[in-house]
């Protein structure tokens, strides 16, 4: 059996329908209904005598011994348990049932894509630009900051062409109006970089499979507006440091972007253990998601 772990969407539904196509056994779990919509046991002694209880409504349980891979899409939290199962310090219980949560998935013997140990990875954008940076990548100039002097110090260096965004996963880079250097929003720690004119240009590897796509947009940053992305073909150097990328952070699964300047330069963005990779697959034509499910099976049936 497989399992898809982060809800239901348009990426999972894919990968649902093609393991189903492929004969294979599959099933939806979603973060968000634990500890409360479901049940686990593990047996650490014995690791493949435990069970998953998708549902706590229902009365099915899947050994563990029967599950040979998951696909972990996403991970949003847990979900706080209603009235009855409170604690006098809501944080301190949260994280102590997320840790669990992990500790459980990370035991599980089966091959993983991406491996719990990943799924915090896109909180790391400081520390991607860091490793690209040993591996010989291209970065943009870079601050990370909440001290109004430095960040202001930072967009004169630059004569304003500056874009923020968060090191989460969450929201879109912005260009930095002049504007915003008086307003209170500078005490809200973000990234700031070097706005790099050219083209964007995202990279997806399912184990050293490169996928790459170039994207021309109306917008400044083409993750507003993925118009027309057409397949690229990456110089080998780049090629290699974007394996050496995954391979050092653990994944199988990466989206790797990048800005492509005229002169052809590739300077690095960041790297995505979750990455939305849908649009790309359709509008040009990669066989991504097909690709995902060869690498599922693949590497379920060598456990």
């Amino acid at each position: 059996m497989f399992l898809i772990l982060g809800g239901s969407n348009s990426i999972t539904n894919r990968i649902y329908a093609k393991l189903k196509v492929r004969g294979q056994r599959v099933a939806f779990w979603d973060a968000k209904s634990f500890p409360a919509g479901s049940r686990l046991a593990g047996d650490e002694s014995t690791p493949a005598q435990g069970y998953w209880a998708l549902d706590s409504h229902s009365r099915r349980r899947v050994p563990l011994a029967e599950i040979e891979g998951a696909y972990w899409w996403f991970y949003d939290g847990i979900t706080m348990p209603a009235a009855g199962m409170q604690s006098d310090d809501p944080g301190r219980y949260y994280t102590e049932l997320e840790s669990c949560l992990l500790n459980f998935l990370h035991n599980l013997d089966c091959f993983w894509i991406n491996p719990p140990r990943t799924v915090f990875e896109h909180r790391f954008k400081g520390e991607h630009l860091a490793l690209a940076r040993r591996l010989g990548f291209t970065i943009p100039d870079t601050l990370i900051a909440n001290d109004p002097d430095a960040i202001r110090a930072f967009f004169d260096r630059h004569d304003g062409d500056i874009i923020f965004k968060s090191v989460s996963s969450t929201g879109v880079p912005e260009k930095m109006e002049p504007e915003y250097l008086d307003s209170d929003d500078l005490l809200i720690p973000q990234m700031y970089q070097q706005f790099i004119p050219g083209t964007d240009v995202r990279v997806h590897l399912v184990n050293d499979e490169i996928f790459a796509t170039e994207v021309h947009s109306d917008h400044w940053v083409s993750k507003r507006d993925i118009l027309d992305p057409k397949p690229l073909v990456i110089p080998d150097d780049v090629a290699e440091k974007c394996i050496a990328l995954r391979k050092a952070l653990g994944l199988v699964l990466a989206g790797i972007d990048f800005r492509k300047t005229l002169e052809g330069r590739y300077y690095f963005l960041e790297a995505n253990p979750s990455p939305q990779f849908q649009t790309y697959e359709d509008r040009a034509r990669q066989p991504i998601s097909d690709c995902l499910v060869d690498a599922l099976i693949a590497g379920g049936r060598s456990r």
